[in-house]
């Protein structure tokens, strides 16, 4: 008997199906990751105009009136809105700040916030 050694077509086939779904599912993958990457450097930035809207006006009124106010701005390349909400809290001479950054520059009453902070003032 004379054998040669080697694969046949029908092992070539398995092999390139096999190589065919890993890299089809490496793709997905990446490209999973790449609009993560998205979010997260979107989420970044609202985190960023959040704390920058919380300290701005805690610098400009450390005991701001109590209400609600509405802004927006760009804040790298993203465009976001924001609300603030001034509220006394149950301690005398303590108010809560609430920001809350939106996505876009116009404000929507059916969306959610992509960051909030929250923080205090004191009476002086």
């Amino acid at each position: 008997m004379n054998r040669k050694s080697g694969f046949t077509l029908i092992e070539v086939l398995v092999a390139l199906a096999l190589v065919a779904t890993a890299i089809t599912a490496m793709l997905g993958s990446a490209t999973l990751m790449a609009r993560q990457t998205g979010q997260l450097e979107q989420l970044t930035f609202a985190q960023w105009t959040a704390a920058n809207v919380l300290t701005e006006l805690k610098l400009s009124e450390p005991y701001p009136p109590l209400g609600t106010r509405q802004g927006r701005g760009q804040q790298g390349p993203y465009a976001f809105h924001w609300t603030v909400v001034v509220q006394n809290t149950p301690e005398p001479g303590i108010r809560r700040i609430d920001v809350r950054v939106f996505a876009g520059e116009a404000a929507s009453t059916d969306e959610s916030p992509v960051t909030s902070i929250a923080g205090f003032a004191l009476e002086p």
